[in-house]
Formats: structure tokens, C-alpha cells, sequence
């Protein structure tokens, strides 16, 4: 009876798999051709992907090509791919790059540094240069700012498309 029990447990829990839900695509609005995308199969890796045809709920195939490459660049693009949706679990719609998250954030490094290094040299400055230790930090949080910005532009920022 116990043998029973277990085998029936087994048998439920296999009839709910991922791939009942896999028929549908996971969007709650289509995706038009162009749109930069991040799409996860069930047991694989994100893939980044530009798409080359629309892209919603009740698609059978994701027509894309990998997201940068020279071939997804020129028009027609060179690297076509194809796959079935049938085991995708997510996909993630590019929203931009992290640029303004890396200017903030080299900028408050910059302006600390700017600090610590002022504090250090304390002694050694007169009190008629505190117009100068004002620019120099401002100087030096713009500056990292900046590279910060830059580094932070290399970095998507990825909104899911899903529910």
C-alpha cells in the first residue's frame, strides 16, 4: 500500500512539469521585430538576442539573431536562429544601460577620495584655500562621474516581459 502511495506521488508530481506551461509564450504584450531581448530556456543559459520577427503568446518559433555580433548588424542579418518557444520560461525586454547608476556612483567615490585626500593634507593647507579644496572635490567627482558613466554604458538594464 505504501509502494502505492509513492508511486501515485511520483505520477503527480510529473504530470505538473514545465513543459505543460511551455505551449505558451511567458508575455503579457507582444514584442515587435528589433526589440533587444535576454530569453531563458528551460536547463540553458541566457541568450541575448535582437529579434527579427514579432514575438507573442501564442508564437510556435522566436526568430533572432545573437545580440551583439556584426552579422545581427547588417540588413538582412547574416546569423538567422531559430528556435521553438516550447520550454521558454523568461524573457527579459532591454530598457537602456546602467550609465546613470555608474555616474552616480564614480561620483560619490571621486568626491570621497577628493575628501580623504584633503583630510590628509590638512595641516599643510592655509585657510584662505578652502575655494580651491571646493573645486577640487567638485573636480573629482565630476571627473570619475564620468568614468563611471562610461563603464557604467556598457552595462544593460533589462525589464522583464513576463508577468
Amino acid at each position: 500500500m505504501r509502494r502505492l502511495g509513492v508511486a501515485l506521488l511520483l505520477l503527480c508530481l510529473l504530470s505538473v512539469s514545465p513543459g505543460a506551461d511551455a505551449q505558451n509564450v511567458p508575455l503579457t504584450e507582444p514584442l515587435l521585430s528589433g526589440t533587444v531581448v535576454r530569453l531563458t530556456w528551460v536547463d540553458r543559459a541566457p541568450i541575448r538576442a535582437r529579434l527579427l520577427g514579432p514575438l507573442h503568446q501564442s508564437s510556435a518559433v522566436v526568430v533572432y539573431c545573437r545580440y551583439p555580433t556584426p552579422g545581427c548588424a547588417i540588413t538582412p542579418p547574416r546569423d538567422t536562429l531559430r528556435h521553438a518557444t516550447g520550454g521558454l520560461v523568461h524573457v527579459e525586454r532591454r530598457r537602456g544601460t546602467r550609465a546613470r547608476r555608474g555616474a552616480v556612483i564614480g561620483a560619490l567615490f571621486g568626491a570621497a577620495g577628493a575628501l580623504f585626500v584633503l583630510a590628509g593634507t590638512a595641516e599643510v593647507r592655509r585657510a584662505d584655500e578652502s575655494g580651491r579644496a571646493v573645486a577640487f572635490v567638485l573636480g573629482t567627482g565630476l571627473v570619475w562621474g564620468g568614468l563611471g558613466a562610461l563603464i557604467g554604458s556598457g552595462h544593460d538594464r533589462w525589464e522583464p516581459a513576463t508577468p
